[in-house]
């Protein structure tokens, strides 16, 4: 009896080390670039399996359709963020244009609005409130939550006889990390905990005709979504999200980390110098050797706009047929092959 109960013990023990907990520390810095690959027809043998602990999944075999690329960024660096005061992080969805608003802390990581474009229109901004919470930290096995939250978008119609529209959507989200283990890509293999989303959303909209509101359309929908996420601060982000229909029990489509993301190994980073920050014709990078290096530069939308290899201890490019605004900025050490991000803006 003695030596069962020592074994059940270490196996316990065992158990309990295993698990894992993410927070804010956890999520990756302001100038990280994410490359997510998509799967939208998933092979059989890819499926969330059930809740609990000591899982194994192994999505080695999904495979990519298209890429969505993400930006961790501050709010400054984006062209929005006088309409999102109170927040402290941003997220540059590349793909659509669009920025979101973050309130970022030791606490939280929840999503305060989003701006951009959308449809025909330019530039559209729509505040999410109160807000919704996409970590409530720290993240534990376990945990569960339920919030609703409404966004709301009001903007003017070159539809006559409407002069105005206004778009709401609301959410009703539950969320509950109802699994750990380890969880298997081609980039390697990762302590994780899982968490399952459902969301019902209600989807309005209303055109201003001669003064009057009037309803236009209406729709709810409801929707199943998996995600899992990591300790591992080369990750910092979510590893895989899988969309799940639970009447048909099948996997929609997958987003998954295909390749470690850009900036995240702060201590990769040369001692360098880059000046002026702001500039105007032209801008300067200064090493303390001369290592080959790989520099990098990206407008604000994620578009590779030069790309230069360089051995000289100090480098001038010329900026004088960029337009004004923020660029970011990638170099890569071609002797680690290590990289470092950061953003200067040309005025």
């Amino acid at each position: 009896m003695k030596y069962l109960l020592i074994s059940l013990l270490a196996m316990f023990i065992a158990s309990v080390d295993a698990q894992i907990t993410v927070t804010n520390d956890n999520l990756a810095p302001a100038g990280t670039t994410f490359y997510n690959s998509v799967d939208t027809i998933v092979e059989p043998s890819i499926v969330p399996g059930g809740p609990g602990a000591g899982k194994t999944w192994n999505f080695m075999g999904l495979s990519s359709d298209y890429v969505d690329t993400l930006v961790f960024m501050l709010p400054d660096w984006t062209p929005y963020p006088d309409n999102f005061p109170a927040s402290n992080f941003a997220v540059n969805l590349v793909d659509n244009d669009a920025f979101a608003y973050f309130l970022r802390n030791d606490d939280e990581f929840s999503a305060l609005g989003v701006a951009g474009p959308f449809q025909d229109f330019d530039s559209v901004s729509a505040a999410i409130s109160p807000k919704e919470i996409f970590m409530d930290f720290p993240v534990e096995y376990g945990n569960s939550r339920s919030e609703s939250f409404v966004v709301e978008s009001k903007f003017a119609s070159d539809t006559p006889p409407a002069d105005s529209i206004l778009y709401r959507q609301t959410t009703f989200k539950t969320s509950f990390v109802d699994a750990w283990g380890s969880l298997s890509l081609a980039i390697g293999t990762y302590d994780v905990l899982r968490v399952k989303e459902n969301r019902t959303v209600s989807d309005s909209v209303w055109a201003k005709i001669f003064g009057i509101w009037i309803p236009v359309e209406n729709s709810q929908t409801a929707s199943l979504k998996y995600k899992w996420m990591t300790d591992d601060v080369n990750i910092g982000y979510y590893l895989v999200s899988m969309k799940y229909d639970s009447a048909s029990q099948t996997v929609g489509s997958v987003e998954y980390m295909s390749e470690l993301p850009v900036g995240v190994d702060n201590n990769a980073q040369d001692a360098f110098l880059v000046y002026p920050n702001p500039c105007s014709s032209r801008i300067n990078f200064k090493f303390d050797n001369d290592l080959a290096r790989r520099i990098t530069i990206f407008d604000v939308h994620g578009r590779m706009i030069m790309d230069k290899l360089q051995q000289s201890p100090n480098t001038s490019i010329q900026l004088s047929s960029f337009p004004k605004g923020i660029y970011f900025y990638s170099i890569e050490n071609m002797v680690s092959k290590k990289k470092t991000t950061g953003k200067f803006i040309k005025n």
